[in-house]
């Protein structure tokens, strides 16, 4: 598998939630701790969280980095990390997905070696699931000229790499992109989860 980072992108306001999702506690653990956890199993050679209350990610051991962007969107926190980052590739995913599962890392990394690839995302429920896929420094320049251009959407933004640059992955679990956005989100994953270890 390649050589990859990872990063966790922590500067959303969590509006729906009312509260940091990134210090929310999923059975006595912080999402964001799980998040690190899984992608250190998964191999990533370092991790670090972009964005979000510096302070206490510290505290929790967590490597959290300023936004160079704050406030401008999840591809403003992207392009901060790739520029961070000490390898080409890094998989990049927000604080808030409790079922990150590490096999999605190597799923990704089979595909990274496709030429002319610079973002290999995986499908699930027919979209993008761009908060869950590898992105090569390479892409950096053109997504940063978009940013540039007042574009904030990550998804959007791909559309203006070159045909190929982007490589879909479907046939995946849809259960490793569950994200939390709302109490009722948490309060249904719980659930489920508790189904599934029964």
């Amino acid at each position: 598998m390649h050589e990859l980072s990872a990063i966790i992108l922590t500067g959303g306001t969590s509006e729906r939630m009312g509260a940091d999702k990134a210090f929310l506690e999923i059975d006595g653990t912080p999402l964001v701790v799980r998040v690190a956890a899984a992608l250190q199993r998964a191999g990533a050679v370092e991790t670090i969280a972009v964005g979000g209350d510096l302070e206490r990610l510290h505290a929790l051991g967590i490597d959290a980095r300023a936004d160079n962007h704050p406030g401008e969107g999840p591809l403003g926190g992207l392009l901060t990390g790739l520029a961070a980052i000490g390898t080409d590739i890094a998989f990049v995913t927000a604080c808030d997905h409790p079922a990150l599962d590490p096999r999605l890392l190597r799923a990704l990394a089979e595909q990274a070696d496709r030429p002319g690839a610079l973002v290999v995302v995986p499908v699930a429920d027919d979209t993008r699931q761009v908060l869950a896929a590898l992105f090569h420094t390479g892409c950096a320049e053109v997504l940063a000229a978009r940013f540039a251009a007042g574009e904030r959407s990550i998804r959007s933004a791909l559309d203006a790499l070159d045909p190929g640059a982007v490589v879909d992955v479907e046939g995946l679990p849809e259960g490793w992109f569950v994200d939390l956005d709302t109490p009722t989100d948490v309060r249904n994953y719980a659930l489920r989860d508790g189904r599934s270890r029964d």
